[in-house]
């Protein structure tokens, strides 16, 4: 029998709540992770204003991936025609490099 358990978090919700209330901390786990999902973005109000006003703002934007777009990924692989629900997937502008002090 094989089991498989499925994870919608990339470690946002699991922050302590002062981490969640900063801004550069919640950017620095998205430029690692490269997405984070719905469900953790509205665990609580803490997080889900750091993300809405991330969002909004000049330091990162969503996108959504080749393979999410019905296009080849590398190896030939053609993904779904679909949207990405529950994830957002996101980039690092470079005004949010530049506000984690690194450089693209």
């Amino acid at each position: 029998m094989l089991t498989f358990i499925d994870t919608f978090s990339v470690g946002l919700d699991e922050m302590p709540r002062r981490d969640q209330r900063n801004p550069l901390k919640v950017l620095a786990v998205m430029e690692k992770a490269g997405r984070f999902s719905t469900f953790e973005a509205s665990a609580n109000q803490t997080i889900a204003r750091t993300v809405t006003d991330l969002m909004r703002g000049p330091w990162v934007e969503s996108y959504v991936p080749d393979s999410y777009k019905g296009k080849p990924e590398i190896g030939g692989t053609v993904g779904p025609d679909q949207d990405t629900y529950p994830w957002t997937y996101v980039r690092i502008t470079d005004a949010g490099y530049a506000a984690l002090g690194q450089q693209r």
